[in-house]
């Protein structure tokens, strides 16, 4: 299998297959999660500290809608996950994009998360360092499981 696809695999089956495992890797992942839980085929429910936020931010992402998404996908990059995210009435917060590719010595990821425009810029470099946390810890796990 190549290495991208085994790296996206574990992702999404962190982020959507409910197990006591996947909960206490995703928690301990970064210190600013108090639940990623799954909720049926492509739902995840999430509570955390979205960067540096002054309270916890609860909302869902529905992976594999890509509705209303502002980052396009990079057709070089053979694997993604991506969905919209939207509060629990239904308003739209923002999405993500995460692409992964094979390279001549590894993979290559691109992290994206789209915000609302009125987020402040220190909202949004505090949460380059969340992702950083949490997407090294959770390559890392799927690394080691192997």
């Amino acid at each position: 299998m190549e290495l991208a696809a085994e790296k996206i695999q574990g992702i999404d089956n962190l982020m959507l297959n409910p197990s006591e495992e996947n909960n206490r890797v995703n928690l301990s992942a970064c210190p600013d999660h108090y639940a990623l839980r799954p909720l049926g085929e492509n739902e995840l429910e999430v509570i955390e500290m979205t960067g540096n936020a002054p309270v916890p931010v609860h909302f869902f992402i529905v992976f594999d809608d890509e509705t209303g998404l502002q980052t396009s996908r990079a057709h070089s990059y053979a694997y993604q996950s991506g969905g919209v995210a939207r509060m629990k009435n239904g308003t739209v917060i923002g999405g993500v994009r995460h692409q992964i590719k094979d390279t001549e010595t590894g993979m290559k990821i691109k992290l994206s998360v789209e915000f609302l425009a009125l987020n402040p810029t220190s909202i949004i470099k505090s949460l380059q360092m969340h992702l950083a946390c949490g997407f090294s810890d959770w390559l890392q796990w799927i690394k080691d499981r192997k």
